[in-house]
């Protein structure tokens, strides 16, 4: 099994439409996440006009949580923000789980 990762990496667009280089915009200062237990999907949910990242996460116990990470203005992004959680432990399987963006 691949090591849980420690955190994500960003880069910034440029004004010439290219790339700058990829920095570490995120650290998980925990080794309590596991990426096999996590759901990605990008959008901007704080409505700043930057794409932020929702995640949900499986917990070994069954429960499933979604967390938002905002992005900062210096492509940074802020730590996990918890949300919604499932109610029992056996009301949702994150592997029978799809997450769905939406075309706006």
């Amino acid at each position: 099994m691949p090591p849980s990762p420690r955190g994500r990496h960003s880069c910034t667009a440029n004004t010439d439409g290219g790339f700058g280089a990829p920095f570490s915009s995120w650290s998980n200062t925990n080794d309590d996440w596991k990426r096999e237990n996590l759901k990605f999907v990008a959008g901007d949910f704080n409505a700043d006009g930057r794409d932020d990242l929702g995640g949900l996460y499986g917990y070994s116990d069954g429960k499933v949580k979604m967390f938002t990470w905002t992005t900062r203005t210096d492509g940074k992004i802020n730590g996990a923000a918890p949300g919604w959680t499932s109610a029992t432990t056996t009301s949702w399987d994150i592997n029978r789980g799809t997450v769905l963006r939406s075309a706006n």
